[in-house]
């Protein structure tokens, strides 16, 4: 095709459009980004955001604009994230509510670094929380291992921190734990594959998940610190 000058030219005012669209675009998100204190939202969009986890014997998910419903499976149904997602350095924040049923509402499957680990919320019938794996050990048995109780209908505020030094865990504020990473393998149990690289799972229940949330460390905040760990009672 002969080149034409007049059509280059001609092109010259579309192309400056679509820079100054995309310019906007980008800085609308960034002021957005700021003015939430720098917490990117992950919008509860089937497909361009999450996914069905299909682990095999899923309940159905249902997402609406504010809120996914993620119904009993047989045992776990969960949702995964599409889009990219920090390896390390980050936090994450939501509120799950559990519906029906009486195990773990919460499985979070996150990244740590090149591995993965899952927080659990009301493991083992309800009342284990922890991370799963530290060092091959599920969150029933590891220094992460605590007790707590939830209510089903209410809604919880879930907070994970994986910073340069520990991996830190908030419910409703409180802290649950408080895991150093030096010398310390983190995994995850098989059955939680199909939920990485960020994912949440639920086992035999019926739940809802919203607002969820992520934002990068700033560099104060990946400094290794040295808190002492949570000393609520171990689960025996």
């Amino acid at each position: 095709m002969r080149y034409s000058p007049l059509r280059s030219v001609a092109s010259l005012p579309r192309l400056a459009l679509f820079a100054c669209i995309f310019s906007l675009s980008a800085a609308l998100a960034v002021a957005d980004e700021s003015a939430n204190g720098g917490w990117i939202d992950l919008k509860l969009q089937r497909d361009t955001v999450w996914e069905p986890c299909n682990f095999g014997g899923d309940g159905e998910v249902e997402f609406s604009e504010n809120q996914a419903v993620l119904e009993m499976g047989d045992p776990l149904t969960g949702i995964r994230l599409v889009k990219e997602f920090p390896k390390d350095g980050y936090e994450i924040q939501f509120e799950a509510s559990r519906l029906e049923g009486f195990d773990f509402f919460v499985g979070l499957t996150f990244p740590v670094a090149e591995s993965h680990c899952s927080l659990i919320l009301g493991g083992w019938s309800g009342a284990v929380i922890g991370l799963s794996n530290i060092n091959g050990a599920d969150a029933s048995n590891n220094p992460t291992t605590r007790e707590g109780d939830f209510d089903n209908n209410r809604w919880y505020r879930v907070r994970v921190r994986v910073a340069a030094d520990r991996i830190t865990a908030w419910v409703d504020d409180k802290q649950w734990v408080d895991q150093p990473r030096q010398g310390v393998e983190f995994g995850i149990r098989g059955e939680m594959d199909p939920s990485t690289p960020l994912g949440i799972a639920t086992y035999q229940c019926k739940v809802a998940y919203r607002k969820i949330q992520y934002r990068r460390l700033n560099s104060g905040e990946v400094k290794p610190s040295h808190k002492p760990q949570p000393t609520e009672s171990k689960s025996k």
